[in-house]
């Protein structure tokens, strides 16, 4: 030993539980150590106290840093540690770093600048996700982390405690290290949760993230360093590897030599084993996805069915033919052959083994083979063992056997010198070849200090053989077979036990080879030290491991629930298997105050709320106050006995009531302790009970005389009634002003609800919510107005929550939750007009322009084949723009089901525009569409194609110049200029840049372009242009910058060889005769236009065909604050489309109207 040194205080095994690793855990993994530089680079575990939860230890304080030091002083590098806690991973926003919950075990592996890690968990405890760190030692910055499981079918939690809440699929492989050929990462991944291929076959490079019991293969940018999943390989059967804990991950994979281990069609090898006794020959180009193989089985170069366990991974030797080695716990180490098929296709046969076994428990090494400077025949196979230590064999069978080479540890050769207070280990092997029984031999020793001699004595034994059982809690124990302990039910602050037992029936010690105790309600009473993993049992003796349950605190009056756990168990006798216990016990709450005639408690807990942040109370009515004797049962009959239906505590004395559903604004979960006071609400925050006779959870609706259901809240609902009023149904806005034209209630600085807009239309016949805040009442309802058919809330669009009650809807864009006074009477309705002010519609809308994209329309798409293969961010703060942004290097992205982002440069063929489904709205802005289920509000850049463009200047020509006139000539012999299309004409062929078109606006693009279809497309503007032979351009004038060119629009059309459809950065620009035109922003030239004054500026607008017997006036500014036009509005969606004759029919009675944000 050299030297040593402590970076931190090391992270305690008592503060998770799981005892794989005994005391303490600092630096797990192995570092890599950079040659050039002589910096040795690790992880290592600690704290920071206090810094997520009270105290100097404790597992949610629990950090990692990254580490650098100089190998021969110890010191740290400049700069170093790096805290890496916090950091978000870049395939899936929700999930970030918490050290305390994760485990990094495989070896490091440094690719260019960039040092990776791999991370799983401790025993699958809390809440984790398998991750990937890269962080760049030159700018010392983390720069990649990958989650092993992402997207929305992963599993995600903000809890850090529930087991598997991050969806698990950690990173471990006993150690082994992440393997690279380069650009390329692989590793190998355990039990997870998931399943987003949902049982279907998908190829490797489908873009499945639940990537659990998977080997991954990411790609690295060698520039920024990030990584992404490009190819993976799932087992067929991996769904059950996860039910029975056969954990794929338990081994790494090796990448062999591509010189010597190739074949026909494969140019490099994979090879992989875990816990399910398979080892997998893969091709590493083409890892094998899921259920790609005939017969929808592994679509893999070769399977080596062993039937035993590997904790580790393989070794390789190229020489002599080529060889691979596996060592399976408890077994002997096997070598296999390179051989080759028929086809030429690599496979490997089995060549020999050990005589000697590994040790029957986990922590044996990784087969190594050296040789003496890489000649044959030298071949040493070297293998580290816990209990036999390091051993070593000749790498090439003999015969089917693998020669052990004697140590120097093994016994001493005569001569051997031992100083004086020296001593020499000897290990001694017991081997019983010939059966049972009591075995013994004599050791002696001769040396020129005397001689001695020992016994050496064993007895062998038949196998261990387990005998489970679990206790009945009446003294008794429950069949072998029965693995559910029920432990009936039990009130909060009290505890009952039950026990597990296992007893040795066999003829040698059994060991507990695997052992997850539960944690939480129910809870192993001695965790970690009943039934732990390689405990011991003697023959004819048991085992007992003791589980609690005990309920925390709860609020009285909550219903009966049932908590559950699992303890998970196994042994090394053979023919016993995984057990998991299944745990239940049901919590039974104390009953005050009001009851039924069952017993049950007539008042329900609500919730714990803040009552001091309106300066008004939640519950208005206080009935008492008793500074000695109060408690919710008491204070619960006193509001009954008044008629409400809301009773709460206060200030452990006060007691209030109300009629009036607080806002969720002001909830606290129970979790922070707000009202923990015995159940009555402390400093500022109250206890609310609701008598369910008079509210109901399940539909939120209150009735001082009917009697409602206890059942749990499922999320928003529409209200059924309130006050007088009975709801009819979801209408649609009226054909021009307002449905409903009475009154429109000003708005309330809490914002809308159902019950807010009853009161405020108090004697009205009707009332109606639309777009979350907003409330309109009336006697009648206008022409246009009608109910909208639909089975849910989503078809009809009546889907906006209302902005003070989350639980209710209040209607939609252009939509309305409708009231009725007393009853379902069939709806009147006028066909009058209201041109009384209106508030201005603002719900969601679609986006037309992020950055150089624009929209393109709502295409479908499908998780098994996406019409977008790239996801490069997700979750709840996407938006158009941000999306948009991180898919800038692409030709398309789309934004699907709110949260989620893809990108590519083409699009898969069953991908087609929708006519409806985008109708969601961006998890980071409420006032955008992105997507739906399985649709894609999708957006093209800008020109179409991914080719460079350079940018030209110049000025803006005469835009009214005639075409000259044709003259006979001869037959052209390639792709010549359209002279004419429709109404357009030809005017040259002019210049174009990416950052500032010609024409702004891309109709259309592809391979079937042509001029005509172009023209069709740009029908009602004053130009159009076609470039680079597939994209189509429009606009009502020519941009500064683009001029006309002598050369350079030499593409044919894709859809027409004969044809010039532009050139790079060049347009066959064509002028609508039919439309007279403004000129450009530059100066020049120009037909001269009218515009029509106002106050208020607009721009430059080309003379267009009137619409409905309006003029075209312009683009002018506006402004949600004060609008232009103030006398009416309507909105367009996916099933009513906004057009410009739409609008012009709408405002028909009106001097002016406008377009506005392409729906307005």
């Amino acid at each position: 030993l050299l030297l040593t040194r402590q970076v931190q205080t090391p992270f305690l095994q008592s503060d998770i539980g799981c005892t794989d690793i005994p005391n303490t855990i600092g630096i797990i993994g192995t570092p890599v150590i950079d040659p050039n530089t002589d910096i040795a680079y690790f992880y290592a575990k600690t704290y920071i106290p206090n810094f997520r939860t009270a105290g100097n230890t404790g597992t949610f304080n629990g950090v990692y840093y990254f580490y650098a030091v100089d190998v021969k002083t110890l010191q740290d590098v400049p700069g170093y540690p790096v805290l890496v806690d916090g950091s978000y991973a870049d395939n899936d926003p929700r999930k970030y770093f918490v050290g305390g919950t994760i485990l990094q075990r495989p070896s490091l592996s440094k690719i260019g600048n960039v040092v990776y890690a791999a991370f799983g968990g401790h025993c699958d405890l809390f809440n984790y996700t398998g991750t990937v760190l890269g962080v760049d030692v030159t700018t010392q910055k983390v720069v990649t982390n990958f989650a092993t499981e992402s997207g929305p079918n992963s599993r995600f939690s903000t809890d850090w405690l529930p087991n598997g809440g991050g969806g698990q699929a950690g990173i471990w492989q006993s150690g082994m290290g992440l393997a690279s050929d380069g650009n390329r990462m692989f590793f190998v991944t355990g039990n997870g949760n998931g399943g987003e291929n949902q049982g279907l076959p998908a190829n490797g490079a489908s873009g499945c993230r639940t990537l659990a019991e998977a080997v991954v293969n990411l790609g690295v940018d060698p520039t920024t360093g990030k990584v992404s999943a490009i190819d993976y390989f799932q087992p067929y059967d991996y769904i059950n590897m996860d039910g029975g804990d056969q954990d794929f991950g338990s081994g790494g994979i090796a990448l062999l030599d591509p010189t010597v281990f190739k074949g026909t069609g494969v140019s490099r090898i994979g090879v992989t084993s875990g816990k399910n006794g398979k080892i997998y020959i893969l091709n590493a180009d083409n890892l094998g996805g899921y259920k790609q193989g005939q017969g929808q089985t592994d679509l893999v170069l070769q399977t080596i069915t062993t039937n035993k366990a590997v904790f580790g991974g393989v070794g390789s030797y190229p020489l002599e033919g080529g060889y691979i080695y596996s060592t399976p716990v408890g077994y002997p180490t096997s070598a296999y052959k390179l051989g080759f098929n028929g086809a030429g296709q690599p496979v490997f046969t089995f060549a020999g083994a050990t005589p000697e076994v590994s040790a029957g428990r986990v922590g044996g090494g990784v087969p190594t083979i050296t040789t003496f400077k890489g000649q044959p025949g030298t071949a040493i196979l070297w293998l580290t063992d816990p209990d036999a230590g390091l051993r070593a064999w000749y790498a090439v069978p003999q015969n089917g056997v693998m020669t052990r080479i004697n140590l120097p540890p093994d016994l001493p050769p005569v001569g051997s010198i031992i100083q004086a207070g020296g001593a020499v280990s000897v290990p001694a092997t017991f081997n019983a070849t010939t059966g049972t029984g009591d075995y013994l031999s004599y050791f002696f020793v001769y040396s020129d200090g005397g001689k001695a001699n020992t016994i050496l004595e064993g007895s062998a034994s038949t196998a261990p053989k387990a005998n489970f059982s679990i206790s009945n809690g009446e003294g008794g124990w429950l069949g072998q077979s029965n693995l559910l302990m029920d432990f009936g039910s039990a009130k909060p602050g009290e505890t009952v036990s039950r026990q597990i037992r296992i007893c040795n029936e066999g003829g040698s010690v059994l060991t507990v080879s695997k052992s997850k105790p539960p944690l939480g309600a129910i809870r192993a009473q001695n965790y970690g030290i009943d039934l732990h993993e390689s405990q011991t049992i003697a023959v004819n003796d048991c085992a007992y491991g003791t589980v609690i349950f005990g309920p925390g605190a709860e609020p009285p009056n909550i219903p009966d629930f049932t908590e559950t756990n699992t303890w998970t168990l196994n042994t090394d006798d053979l023919s016993w298997g995984v057990h998991v216990v299944q745990m239940m016990g049901v919590v039974h709450d104390k009953v005050v105050g009001p009851t039924y005639t069952n017993g049950s408690a007539r008042y329900q807990y609500l919730g714990c709320y803040l009552d001091s942040a309106t300066g008004a109370r939640l519950l208005p009515q206080q009935v008492y106050a008793d500074t000695q004797n109060n408690e919710n049962g008491k204070c619960q009959t006193a509001c009954a006995a008044q008629g409400y239906a809301f009773a709460g505590t206060e200030y452990q004395q006060e007691c209030w009531c109300g009629n009036k559903l607080p806002s969720g604004t002001y909830y606290n979960d129970e979790s922070q302790g707000k009202c923990a006071c015995g159940g009555n609400g402390g400093t500022g925050y109250i206890s609310i009970y609701y008598d369910t006779t008079k509210y109901s959870m399940n539909n939120n609706t209150y009735s001082a005389s009917s009697t409602g259901t206890n059942v749990a809240a499922s999320g928003p609902v529409t209200r059924s009634s309130v006050d007088n009023y009975n709801y009819i149904g979801c209408y649609s806005e009226a054909s021009a002003g307002r449905a409903l034209s009475g009154k429109a209630v000003a708005a309330s600085p809490d914002g809308g609800s159902v019950e807010w807009c009853s009161a405020g239309c108090t004697g009205y016949s009707y009332f109606g919510v639309e777009y979350g805040n907003e409330c309109y009442c009336g006697n009648t309802l206008m022409g246009g107005s009608a109910l909208v058919a639909g089975a849910d809330v989503a078809s009809t669009g009546c889907s906006m929550t209302c902005g003070a009650n989350s639980s209710e809807y209040c209607g939609g864009p252009n939509r309305l939750n409708m009231y009725q006074l007393n009853g379902s009477a069939p709806v009147t309705t006028t066909s009058g007009v209201t041109t009384a002010p209106t508030a201005n519609p603002s719900g969601p809308a679609t986006v037309q322009s992020a950055g150089l994209f624009h929209y393109l329309g709502c295409y479908n798409d499908s998780v098994q084949s996406r019409a977008l293969s790239v996801e490069p961010i997700a979750g709840n703060t996407l938006t158009v723009q941000n999306c948009a942004s991180a898919c800038s290097t692409y030709l398309y992205f789309g934004i699907e089901y709110a949260t989620e982002c893809y990108c590519g440069n083409s699009l898969l063929s069953y991908s087609q525009p929708m006519a409806d489904g985008c109708s969601m709205t961006c998890g980071g802005d409420s006032s955008s569409l992105c997507g739906g289920p399985n649709r894609l509000t999708m957006y093209i850049k800008g020109n179409g194609t991914l080719a460079a463009s350079a940018t030209t200047s110049g000025t803006a020509p005469d835009q009214t110049t005639a075409v000259a006139s044709s003259t006979t000539a001869a037959t052209p012999t390639g792709p010549v200029t359209v002279q004419t299309a429709g109404s357009f004409v030809s005017i040259g062929c002019y210049n174009d840049t990416i950052g500032s078109r010609a024409f702004s606006v891309e109709p259309a693009a592809g391979n079937t372009m042509t001029i005509e279809l172009c023209a069709a497309a740009c029908a009602s503007y004053s130009y159009f242009g076609v470039e680079y032979g597939v994209e189509c351009y429009c606009g009502n004038q020519i941009a500064s910058g683009s001029i006309n060119m002598v050369t350079g629009c030499s593409m044919a059309c894709g859809g027409n060889g004969s044809e010039l459809c532009g050139g790079p950065n060049r347009l066959n620009a064509y002028q609508n005769s039919n439309i007279a035109v403004m000129s450009s922003t530059v100066s020049g030239s120009s037909v001269p236009a009218t515009v029509v004054p106002s106050s208020t500026s607009p721009s430059a607008a080309p003379t267009r065909a009137p619409i409905q017997g309006f003029q075209y006036a312009g683009c002018w500014t506006d402004s949600t604050g004060l609008r232009v036009l103030t006398g009416g509005g309507t909105v367009g969606n996916a099933a009513s489309p906004m057009s410009l004759e739409v609008c012009g029919a709408y405002c028909s009675g009106f001097a002016y109207w406008g377009v506005e944000y392409g729906q307005e």
